[in-house]
């Protein structure tokens, strides 16, 4: 009897340890494809989808979308080219490019961003600078477009801007004192350029003044008047042009002036 119970005390537990080598690994496979497969697992990620963005100065965002304007088609918006003509030639090392994504954390969305068009174009009437006009996108058919403009050569230097544009399509008694196209920093709220109609001839209107007040608002600095108008010529017969340094010893050209006849005040960078 007590042989038959060593016998069992040994070959019992062998067989136990042949049946886990064979079986085992199996039986713990299926297991864990039963707790693992078909089911998704999430773990949330800070900013990885907006990517990183240099710090830049007020004059290196003027400059990064000023580069990026002469390189889309058309040249800004259908309006401005149907006006103004090609711009200068572009470069293709800047692109101005539509954001489907939307606008990231910290940016403007579609509403703030009519509203700080707004506030900005208001601060400058309460300059005296520019004459009083129409902006209202409840009542007047606005685009507006969030875009990317980024310097290709080194893409975390970018910034995002709503575009604001009249409509296409409309009549042109439409556009008769009202706001026509505005360009606007997602970031800041910053207003980068913009023209308007108004309803009849400004008196007294200061293209000098007029980049005075808004240079200082968008916080640029070493803004020089600019003698040398080439290859950037105006066709405005009133008008005042100015330099800002920008990126790579480089500069951006800023231009305010009044279209006559067809009462059109405008503010560009070049």
């Amino acid at each position: 009897m007590k042989k038959i119970l060593q016998y069992l005390f040994v070959v019992i537990p062998a067989i136990v340890l042949i049946m886990l080598v064979a079986f085992g690994p199996s039986v713990l496979t299926g297991y864990n494809d039963a707790n693992v497969l078909d089911k998704v697992e999430t773990d949330p990620i800070t900013g990885l989808a907006e990517g990183f963005r240099y710090g830049l100065t007020a004059n290196e965002r003027l400059y990064i979308l000023s580069m990026a304007l002469q390189n889309q088609l058309p040249p800004q918006t259908e309006y401005t080219a149907s006006v103004r003509g090609a711009s200068a030639e572009p470069s293709s090392s800047f692109m101005y490019t539509e954001n489907r994504r939307g606008p990231s954390t910290g940016e403007l969305t579609y509403e703030e961003a009519l509203g700080a068009c707004s506030a900005a174009l208001k601060g400058l009437r309460e300059l005296e600078v520019i004459p009083d006009f129409r902006f209202d996108p409840e009542q007047d058919a606005y685009d507006v477009q969030l875009y990317t403009a980024v310097d290709m050569s080194d893409p975390q230097r970018n910034i995002s801007v709503w575009q604001i544009a009249y409509a296409r399509g409309r009549p042109v008694a439409a556009y008769q004192g009202a706001l026509l196209e505005a360009w606007l920093d997602a970031e800041t709220g910053i207003l980068y350029g913009f023209s308007l109609r108004t309803d009849r001839q400004p008196d007294g209107f200061d293209p000098g003044a007029l980049v005075d007040a808004w240079r200082l608002i968008v916080e640029l600095t070493d803004v020089e008047p600019l003698a040398d108008d080439n290859p950037l010529l105006e066709t405005a017969a009133l008008y005042r042009k100015y330099a800002a340094p920008g990126l790579d010893n480089d500069i951006a050209v800023i231009t305010a002036g009044l279209y006559e006849g067809i009462n059109e005040i405008f503010l560009r960078i070049d």
